[in-house]
């Protein structure tokens, strides 16, 4: 069996470049449409690369490094949500629940809103994420790991719904970062995965007026500072 298994993904997609420079050349619409509906013209780019090493057949370390970007051009000033970048969830930052976490240092306010959290869901056009974890056999088909996540997304222009969500050269500021425990189910077609993560360090100030959480045992049992995923397969 290989020591370790490595991936890189580039991946690269436009919409409406073809189109637009048609429109240019022939037409010089202000706005471009099919039909009825205008198109959206985006271009994006990203790259995913993972490696997992392992010592032996019970042991192993995951990575995983992730940066993108998406921005609209021609007449288009935004990009499509289903292409635009969130953080969180169970293949994420997995402290926070999935479109929970940002853009950038801003905190949905209905967050703070009893029972109104699954209304909140927040994207951008940047992301950058790190993931490390520690994997290792339980007992049976139990497995087990140990894991640190870290990341965000940020917006590319600024929004005044949404104060700091703009990126700058102070992005390292706006990290998150989580930690935690998760525990699969090694069926062996497919891998039943629990993850629990703790907000170790949070983008925006909590309460205390600091970004680190995890100062005393007591925290740790704090609900808001806990989150816990389920999901099939591997992170990563």
């Amino acid at each position: 069996r290989k020591n370790s298994t490595q991936t890189t993904l580039l991946h690269v997609e436009q919409s409406g470049m073809e189109a637009f420079a048609i429109d240019q050349i022939f037409n010089r619409n202000d706005t471009l449409r099919v039909g009825n509906s205008e198109l959206s013209k985006f271009f994006a780019l990203s790259y995913d690369w993972s490696r997992v090493r392992r010592f032996n057949l019970n042991n192993a370390l995951a990575i995983r490094l992730f940066g993108g970007i998406v921005t609209p051009f021609g007449d288009s000033e935004v990009v499509p949500f289903v292409k635009q970048y969130n953080a969180g969830g169970p293949n994420s930052v997995r402290a926070w629940r999935l479109y929970e976490l940002g853009p950038g240092s801003f905190r949905d306010p209905r967050l703070d809103e009893p029972g109104n959290t699954q209304n909140v869901i927040q994207s951008g056009e940047v992301k950058l994420e790190a993931n490390l974890e520690y994997r290792f056999d339980l007992f049976w088909r139990l497995k087990s790991a140990l894991f640190i996540d870290a990341g965000n997304i940020w917006t590319l222009d600024d929004d005044a719904d949404r104060p700091g969500s703009t990126i700058s050269s102070d992005w390292y500021k706006q990290l998150a970062i989580g930690t935690g425990v998760g525990f699969r189910f090694d069926f062996t077609y497919f891998i039943f995965r629990v993850d629990v993560g703790w907000k170790a360090r949070t983008p925006y100030e909590n309460d205390n007026g600091k970004h680190w959480n995890l100062n005393s045992l007591s925290d740790f049992s704090k609900r808001s500072n806990r989150y816990t995923s389920i999901a099939l397969g591997y992170p990563f």
